[in-house]
């Protein structure tokens, strides 16, 4: 056993950086995007389900407002702009991290106008709107440092701030609602609140805006860009949260809290291998823009060939054991909502299968092309 464990351990060590960066940021993103799933049990048992079913409908209105607040800028145009703007990345950094944060504050003067009609129609209070807005103006300097640290391969730090960035983001909501009160809202606020401390130094390291006005030139050329390429990704990226999100909105809204509480259960652990499939896509983006502007496409063929067939049978075997985790997991009264992950496992896996092209087309800049496909499926979605 001792022989084959130090054999694995020198295999490790000969790894090339680049393949050890892809392991190491997959299992970054796994941890990150996986624990939220894998606490889903404890919250489930810790909040009546009414107040979860609340909880996941949040939620799901939480990411719609930083897709508009954000543009998630940090991570499509930002990570295209390190390429293109690789001789002064620095910059780069600094430019995009102020352009997002006056997307947010344009768009959080638009919803103060409009509050009580925003309040009523979200069910988000005044407490839990500043928060979400604070945390949309801290969150992209975190997504910067993170998607900056992939490209240099540099894994060790990230891997380091992810493990912190982890715990806090469930122990603070966790506290908040042994402490203060087993609400939806609590929950949702101090999940907000721990995360949104843990981007402050990130946020501070990048906010050097004096070097925009020296070279305004340069900042409005990065600028320019940052609008031209990200504005048709809007539509795609509120399409995909259409396509994840708009049932369980549905379902709280015309059948109830409850209801919706089940069902955003069964897609949390049908979504396990919708986190594996990005982790993995997403640290192999830097590798795919390096192959690309090589012009080696064969090599991105064979690989994606693997993937597609890999992750596929890794779905399979996944929707098979899922009614037995099921059980393991939660409580009877979450089991009739099982049924549904059989089809949302299969539309998990399409989605990954059109994010293997939609990566190709963000190098390109060509991204009205996606826009048009996202919207034509979302609305199908909902209709």
């Amino acid at each position: 056993m001792r022989s084959v464990v130090e054999k694995g351990i020198l295999k490790y060590k000969n790894l090339s950086i680049v393949v050890k960066a892809s392991i190491w940021f997959t299992i970054c993103n796994v941890l990150l995007k996986g624990i939220s799933v894998i606490t889903v049990p404890l919250f489930t048992r810790l909040l009546p389900s009414s107040e979860y079913g609340v909880l996941s409908v949040l939620s799901s209105y939480e990411q719609v407002i930083m897709i508009l607040a954000t543009w998630e800028i940090a991570l499509t145009a930002y990570q295209k702009g390190l390429f293109k703007y690789k001789d002064d990345q620095c910059f780069f950094s600094t430019s995009t991290q102020l352009f997002t944060n006056l997307l947010t504050i344009a768009f959080f003067a638009v919803v103060a106008c409009i509050f009580p009609w925003f309040s009523s129609f979200t069910g988000l209070s005044r407490n839990s709107t500043i928060c979400l807005f604070i945390y949309a103006m801290m969150q992209p300097a975190y997504n910067c440092w993170i998607i900056k640290k992939r490209t240099e391969f540099d894994y060790k730090k990230a891997v380091y701030i992810t493990l912190l960035y982890s715990v806090v983001s469930v122990a603070a909501p966790m506290a908040a609602v042994l402490m203060i009160s087993r609400t939806a809202e609590t929950k949702f606020t101090f999940g907000l609140i721990g995360a949104t401390i843990v981007f402050i130094p990130f946020y501070f390291q990048g906010a050097h805006y004096d070097i925009l006005l020296k070279e305004r030139s340069k900042t409005k050329e990065q600028w320019k860009f940052l609008l031209t390429y990200q504005f048709p990704l809007i539509f795609q990226s509120l399409s995909y949260l259409l396509l994840a999100q708009a049932d369980r909105v549905m379902i709280g809204n015309m059948v109830g809290y409850k209801q919706a509480a089940y069902y955003s259960v069964a897609y949390s652990l049908a979504s396990v291998i919708s986190i594996f499939q990005n982790s993995i896509n997403q640290a192999l983006v830097p590798w795919r823009f390096e192959k690309l502007e090589n012009k080696e496409y064969s090599t991105i063929r064979e690989k994606s060939n693997f993937l597609v067939l890999g992750i596929g049978g890794i779905s399979v075997l996944f929707t098979i054991a899922a009614p037995e985790m099921m059980k393991i997991l939660f409580q009877a009264e979450y089991y009739e909502s099982v049924w549904c992950i059989p089809p949302v496992s299969l539309g998990i896996y399409f989605i990954f299968l059109y994010s293997m092209f939609a990566w190709i087309e963000n190098y390109y800049e060509i991204t009205k092309y996606l826009a048009y496909v996202s919207i034509t499926c979302a609305i199908a979605n909902v209709v």
